[in-house]
């Protein structure tokens, strides 16, 4: 083998490898996504060629880290946002149910009070109704005696006029006439009570 070795002209045509570096299962989970990424992309090609290199791994920078920060301090506070609208939204929400218990109370009473202003009306309406049937039947009572009471005044009326026509002249008979004039009053008063 030595006797027949001959150095090469040009280094490039010696095939090289790199001794493979150990990664993580994360690490290398990650390098394969991200080649997948560029084979999909056409940024890499897959080669059969016999030079490779070793993959190296490189952390995110310092200011990627400080970005993530500010993301995660950005998505805490949108959290406690959300977290403040939310315990106000249930406020809200407890406040509005108090109110719909409340107004339906005040159904239930105005409800208990039509109610009771119905049954209220409907005792009067029967009242009424008896009040108007005593009525009638009073008027019916009454109706014979004004009937009477027309004849007594009638009646009275013409007294006055005799007594009128009388009065100057006889002075003593003027007594008589009175009392039956009275007579006739009170006669009047008492039938129409």
């Amino acid at each position: 083998m030595i006797a027949e070795y001959k150095p090469a002209e040009n280094n490039a045509e010696c095939p090289f490898r790199h001794q493979t570096s150990r990664h993580s299962a994360v690490e290398s989970e990650s390098i394969r996504k991200e080649v997948d990424v560029w084979l999909q992309d056409g940024i890499v090609r897959k080669s059969s060629s016999n030079f490779a290199s070793r993959v190296v791994v490189v952390k995110k920078l310092q200011a990627q880290v400080k970005d993530a920060l500010r993301d995660v301090e950005q998505a805490k506070a949108a959290k406690e946002e959300l977290q403040a609208l939310s315990k106000e939204a249930e406020r809200k929400v407890k406040a509005l149910e108090a109110e719909v218990l409340q107004l339906s109370e005040d159904l239930a009473s105005s409800k208990r009070a039509r109610r009771a202003a119905e049954t209220e009306r409907y005792a009067l309406t029967l009242r009424a109704a008896e009040l108007t049937d005593r009525i009638s039947s009073v008027e019916k009572e009454l109706f014979p005696l004004q009937c009477s009471n027309k004849e007594l005044t009638s009646k009275i009326e013409e007294i006055n006029v005799e007594n009128t026509s009388l009065a100057p002249r006889q002075s003593s008979g003027g007594s008589v006439l009175m009392r039956w004039w009275r007579r006739a009053i009170a006669t009047q008063r008492s039938s129409s009570v």
